[in-house]
């Protein structure tokens, strides 16, 4: 975005050498800087909490200093139906300066209002009422915490990309008490909700970082060829018949690599279990079934006929032999907890887990945010369950992806996604499987990653 200042001809870019303000982090929550605290700011500003609309609109943007010493801006903005009134702090930003001199950079100033330390009140435009308050805690705008009041007391929500990890629970304080009550007093009047979920560091995440780098890497050598892996030999073999692959010369040449969807989710965990083994994991244990079907059942019926949890299999099997791998004992998918089942949400049908099909994919990023929060450094292998929509009562996982949650050096959340050795975005790889279910199981990270 380009902002244009009253010097002549000067026009002013973000900087790549970014937001100085981002690498600060709640300290309750990242443990690595502190938020900055409106608290003592907002003490003083009972004007712009009790004033009427037309009043307020004609007070001007205040600057206040906090007692720790960071700066806030205190403004109202207009909304449907409400006024907010927001208090926001100072993020400086390095910024490159274009003019007739040529290019250089500058220290400017921006006041948002989702950013850490952000602080909201929303007012009722008609009544002046108080319908909520907005606290905002960490670089990612979509975690936030929400509080509604009630008589004598007021009721907390703790969101996560749409999704909640706590709805409506009860503050036995005053509302008008948030008006200057700062995070830390907030997380200590509601002990019940599991903050936890969202205590994470940028630091904890090298491996998943280490990872993501040396698959792009390499993404140059990727060939897809259906049903094709690499065994534990580094023979190219085909998955389901075992038989070996003849490969062209010119791929062999070259140093590059054939392998399917699953074969490719083979080839990381193989590059991981480097570290511990001179070979890679047996193609044979990793198409055992996993499923029990009921007897009679349709999809019991159609499990004799056709391999309908394939891809369920291979990432539950996966997992499970690279961890055996690591700790050098034998773990099946029944025993080895790489299953993620967790349920974090409250009232939310697009994160409820079902058992051998998975999450709805439309709820992975509220869950991968909270995963990355609550196992760091861990990724996960995805198994897709898809519907034959012409006959949806047939269900089938035929194709699987590795997924890669963490957070960057600035301590926001990002996700990679890897099909077929080519890269999507969380968002592409949703869309694309919107009306499916993905299961997940669990896989630690490493910088140590050595694929071949």
């Amino acid at each position: 975005m380009k902002i244009k200042f009253l010097a002549a001809r000067r026009i002013f870019l973000p900087s790549a050498f970014l937001l100085a303000f981002f690498l600060c982090a709640p300290q309750v929550f990242l443990q690595e800087r502190p938020i900055p605290d409106s608290g003592s700011v907002r003490a003083k500003l009972s004007a712009w909490w009790t004033q009427p609309l037309n009043e307020v609109r004609e007070m001007r943007n205040e600057i206040h200093t906090s007692e720790n010493g960071h700066v806030f801006q205190v403004r109202m903005e207009e909304a449907d139906g409400v006024f907010n009134i927001i208090v926001a702090p100072r993020q400086e930003m390095i910024v490159d300066v274009y003019s007739d001199d040529g290019l250089y950079s500058e220290l400017t100033y921006a006041y948002v209002s989702n950013s850490p330390g952000a602080w909201i009140l929303s007012r009722d435009s008609v009544t002046g009422k108080p319908v909520a308050i907005t606290y905002y805690f960490l670089p990612d705008a979509g975690v936030f915490a929400r509080l509604t009041p009630g008589d004598q007391k007021c009721y907390a929500d703790l969101a996560v990309f749409d999704s909640y990890i706590a709805r409506g629970v009860e503050v036995s304080v005053p509302f008008e008490r948030l008006y200057a009550a700062s995070l830390s007093e907030l997380r200590k009047w509601t002990p019940s909700i599991p903050w936890y979920y969202i205590a994470r560091r940028s630091a904890d995440y090298e491996g998943v970082r280490q990872m993501v780098e040396v698959i792009r890497k390499n993404q140059k050598r990727f060939i897809f060829a259906p049903n094709a892996a690499y065994n534990k030999l580094g023979e190219s073999v085909d998955i389901l018949t075992g038989e070996k692959r003849v490969l062209d010369q010119s791929v062999i040449a070259a140093n590059k690599l054939e392998f399917s969807d699953a074969g490719f989710l083979k080839w990381i965990i193989d590059g991981l279990a480097n570290q511990f083994a001179a070979q890679g994991t047996r193609v044979v244990s990793l198409v055992e079934q996993t499923v029990n079907f009921k007897a009679g059942s349709f999809q019991g019926v159609l499990a004799e006929r056709y391999n309908v949890s394939f891809a369920l299999d291979w990432t539950r099997n996966l997992a499970a032999a690279m961890l055996s791998i690591k700790n050098e004992k034998i773990y099946t998918a029944a025993n080895s907890g790489v299953d993620v089942r967790v349920e974090p949400f409250a009232l939310s049908p697009n994160t409820t887990y079902t058992a051998n099909s998975g999450y709805p994919a439309q709820g992975l990023l509220a869950l991968l945010y909270v995963l990355a929060a609550s196992e760091p450094d861990v990724f996960y292998l995805a198994a897709i369950r898809q519907t034959d929509y012409v006959s949806p009562e047939v269900h089938f996982f035929s194709k699987c992806a590795v997924i890669f949650p963490y957070l960057d050096s600035s301590g926001r959340f990002r996700v990679s996604v890897f099909e077929n050795g080519n890269e999507l975005s969380l968002p592409q790889f949703i869309e694309k499987y919107k009306k499916d279910s993905v299961h997940l199981t669990r896989v630690e990270a490493s910088i140590r990653f050595f694929p071949k």
